[in-house]
This record gives structure tokens, C-alpha cells and sequence, in this order.
């Protein structure tokens, strides 16, 4: 034999082997969907590195031990991939755990390796508010209706939501109106019409006409805890830490940019037609009238809700 061949052949011999060669590695969930932080969760799916189950047989068991306070039905697609539908879409703070089961093994009878994996729907977040995001002519004294993914803890919401007002350095707290406070707006605005409007902006799931109060998201009323000035940028802040009844609180700041109405002005005119001729009577508008907490016409035009005329 060649020498040089020889010595090429005995360092191969000597070279180390990578594991994968010697033994493969074990049969493992290669993908899982979703993970981390996800909004509007609705399905999980699983693909697995080797064959689980023989096709078509509905009675086969779940691959995972599910700890999740939401209801749901899993389902085999196919040999490898298993998908698990929820009932409906999930509320934010909602904390799932799929974890293999101990002792599962392929269809071939091999084991696989153990793993865990976890999903969460956040911390409660704004989807609506009246009035709407970008108004720029809302009250000195504003009351906004806030239409949330998830009921909150009151406490968490007064520590971290704030409103940070131009020319003002100091952030102004927030005031949650109490259901004594809030019942009178939300009936002025109307149930029927407000739950339209929501219905149109948010509501997907809800496929009949009417929206029934069970079905309506939660809502939270607030004004700051101080006069905004006239004509001026404000910004509702929805901190970080803000958390919802399951113990899930918000990681970032969800921010709604406002400008508040410019003061009221009132200027007069007088007319004549000649430039020696006298002037002619001044006509005057009506008093101006003192409108509501939601002003004028809120009960039939939703996105007005909250727009309070002083």
C-alpha cells in the first residue's frame, strides 16, 4: 500500500466522531407555536421530528400535559403535526404551559427527549378608547372610556397609568371612576349604540347582530386628577406593570397621543354699506348652552363618547 495513503487513513481513524454519528439524536418536537408573548391566540401547533401516531385515529391521546386556564380540543393533522384549537380567542393575561408526556414514545417505539414550552397573551393593553386616539379637542376635564383585552387591578392601574401634559413637567395621576360615577355616562351614551361602535372596531368573534352585556370587553373609566390647560398635547400613558386579575402585567408602555380644544374666543363685526352710513343692527347668536359629561349628541354618535363639554 501507499504510504502516504496509509498515514491519510490512520488519521482519520484518529479524528474524533461527532455524536450525531455515533448515535442520533432522540425523536423531539422540532416546532411549537406559539411562544413567548403573544396577542389573540386562537390555536397551538406542534410538528415532531418522527412519525407519532398512524393517521386517522381520532381517539389517540395528547401528546402534552397542559396547564392553561383556558378551554380547548387538540387534534392529530396528520402523523407529525398535532394542533390544539382553543374555544376563542384568549384574553390578554393568560399563562399556558404544554409540556411533553412522560414516557411518550414515536410510532416506531422510540422515547423522546422531554420538553416544556410556554406562551403568554401579555399584560392588559387599550384596544379602544372614546374619545378616539388623536382627538384634538377634548375637555380641560375629559373623562375617557377605555375598552381593554382584560380586566386589571385597580391599584396596579393608578401606580403606573398617568397622563404627561405639555408644559407640565410632573406626570398627573389618574382617577378610576367608580361605578356610582360611571353608570350615568355609560347609560347616557347608550348600550346598544356603544356596543355597535365596539362591536364594528374590535368584536370579530361575535358573528349575530346584537351584542349581548356578557360579550362586551371590560371598560374602565379615568380623568386626570388635575385640569388639563387649553391647547395643549396630552398623552395617556398605559405603563409598564399594569396587571390584569391573573397576575400578568404589561412590559412596555402603550401611549394615546390628545390635544385639548383651544380656548373659546367671540369676536364682533359691524357691517355698513356706505362708508358715511350707520351701522346696521348687530345680529347675536344664542346663549351658549351648558352641555352634559359626554356633550352634546354622545347618545347617538358613540365615537363622541366620553367628550366632555363644559
Amino acid at each position: 500500500m501507499n504510504p502516504f495513503r496509509s498515514a491519510i487513513l490512520a488519521l482519520l481513524f484518529l479524528l474524533p466522531v461527532p455524536a450525531k454519528v455515533l448515535a442520533a439524536d432522540p425523536p423531539a418536537v422540532e416546532f411549537f407555536s406559539p411562544q413567548g408573548k403573544v396577542k389573540g391566540v386562537r390555536q397551538v401547533t406542534a410538528r415532531f421530528s418522527d412519525q407519532m401516531v398512524t393517521f386517522g385515529e381520532p381517539g389517540t391521546a395528547s401528546p402534552f400535559d397542559i396547564q392553561c386556564p383556558e378551554k380547548g380540543q387538540g387534534r392529530w393533522a396528520d402523523g407529525k403535526n398535532w394542533v390544539f384549537d382553543f374555544e376563542k380567542d384568549l384574553p390578554a393575561g393568560v399563562k399556558c404551559e404544554f409540556r411533553t408526556r412522560p414516557a411518550l414514545t414515536t410510532l416506531a417505539g422510540q422515547a423522546l427527549r422531554e420538553q416544556s414550552f410556554t406562551f403568554s397573551t401579555g399584560g392588559p393593553a387599550i384596544r379602544l378608547s372614546f374619545p378616539r386616539e388623536g382627538n384634538e379637542s377634548i375637555d380641560e376635564e375629559q373623562i375617557f372610556i377605555l375598552v381593554l383585552d382584560a380586566e386589571v387591578t385597580k391599584q396596579t392601574l393608578l401606580d403606573h397609568a398617568y397622563f404627561s401634559v405639555q408644559g407640565i413637567r410632573e406626570k398627573i395621576g389618574v382617577h378610576i371612576l367608580d361605578d356610582e360615577e360611571r353608570k350615568p355616562i355609560l347609560d347616557s351614551v347608550g348600550f346598544r349604540s356603544f356596543a355597535v361602535t365596539i362591536r364594528k372596531s374590535i368584536i370579530t368573534s361575535v358573528r349575530s347582530a346584537e351584542i349581548r352585556p356578557e360579550e362586551m370587553p371590560p371598560i374602565v373609566l379615568i380623568r386626570a386628577r388635575q385640569r388639563f390647560p387649553s391647547g395643549a398635547e396630552v398623552r395617556l400613558v398605559w405603563g409598564a406593570g399594569i396587571t390584569s386579575l391573573t397576575g400578568v402585567a404589561t412590559d412596555e408602555n402603550q401611549s394615546l397621543p390628545f390635544v385639548t380644544r383651544k380656548p373659546f374666543t367671540a369676536g364682533f363685526t359691524c357691517d355698513r354699506e356706505r362708508k358715511d352710513a350707520p351701522h346696521s343692527p348687530a345680529s347675536h347668536a344664542p346663549p351658549i348652552q351648558r352641555l352634559g359629561p359626554l356633550g352634546s349628541g354622545a347618545e347617538d354618535r358613540p365615537e363622541r363618547a366620553g367628550q366632555q363639554i363644559v
